[in-house]
């Protein structure tokens, strides 16, 4: 699995789907939020997003599919 940036509109439409599936805030994402993806070939596994204030950023919904939540997997979103 890797962490890539997520750069593309059908991509983004997967992050904003699986923060919703997760119950977790999605419409307010605006031009300042950059979003990653970890990905498993092409399959997108968890989610995590920056939103970016001058010089410092706020970590935004880090998530995971609901099947590998629990395993410590998200902690490579953020590390």
């Amino acid at each position: 699995m890797k962490l890539v940036q997520i750069n593309n509109s059908r991509e983004k439409e997967s992050v904003l789907q699986m923060l919703r599936d997760n119950n977790l805030p999605a419409d307010d994402l605006g031009e300042n939020t950059l979003l990653f993806g970890f990905m498993d070939n092409e399959s997108l596994m968890g989610t995590a997003g920056l939103e970016i204030f001058d010089s410092c950023a706020l970590v935004r919904s880090v998530s995971m599919q609901k099947s590998l939540q629990g395993q410590g997997l998200g902690k490579n979103l953020y590390l």
